[in-house]
């Protein structure tokens, strides 16, 4: 597992969501880089050579050529404008954060703004991340819009935004039963399970 984790871009076992796209990739160079000196180093010291030099080159040339055609595979395979993310410093609790005041601000799109619905796209994003920084934020935002929600029923306005949405930002516990339909629960249900087994499999 060292190895594949060491010498691919694989995001979900780097998880660029902790470090910022610029340490993601900052990693990947420096695993190259520390490959090939550790190799150069072996190999100029021919006394204490335990394995062949030249097994142990093909195996770090291939293994950076690895790292590099992963890396670029992966920035060819995600959306063009996603691409300058994995330059930037901005953490995933940065972005997230930065989203959602955007949001929240209601500014038109056509002036520069996103649309509500992606205000509450925060919930599908694990709160470890964001409620320390704008938990108050959130609370209080969350308070103010969601009877209008509950009463006009958007089209993003989903089961599945529901079920995201935490018990502890709704003080209101009529309006909290209102939303935990059969179906709602049914999912938050399904989410715990998924939660659970996959801390399960990790631990």
């Amino acid at each position: 597992m060292k190895i594949v984790v060491d010498f691919t871009a694989c995001a979900q076992l780097r998880h660029p969501n902790e470090v910022g796209g610029f340490y993601f990739s900052f990693s990947l160079l420096s695993t190259v880089g520390i490959g090939l000196g550790s190799l150069a180093l072996y190999s100029g010291d021919d006394d204490k050579q335990a394995v062949d030099a030249e097994l142990i080159s093909s195996i770090i040339v291939y293994s950076c050529a690895g790292v590099a055609i992963s890396y670029f595979s992966l920035l060819r395979q995600i959306p063009r404008n996603y691409a300058r993310t994995f330059y930037s410093v901005d953490t995933c609790c940065d972005h997230t954060c930065a989203l959602f005041e955007l949001a929240k601000g209601e500014k038109p799109v056509s002036e520069g703004g996103i649309s509500i619905d992606h205000c509450t796209d925060i919930f599908l994003v694990n709160e470890k991340i964001w409620r320390k920084a704008i938990g108050d934020d959130v609370k209080a935002w969350l308070q103010q819009k969601l009877p209008t929600w509950v009463d006009e029923s958007p089209s993003w306005f989903s089961p599945a935004i529901r079920a995201a949405l935490p018990d502890w930002a709704i003080d209101d516990t009529s309006l909290l039963e209102e939303i935990r339909t059969p179906e709602v629960e049914e999912i938050r249900l399904s989410r715990m399970t998924t939660s659970r087994t996959l801390g399960n499999i990790l631990s």
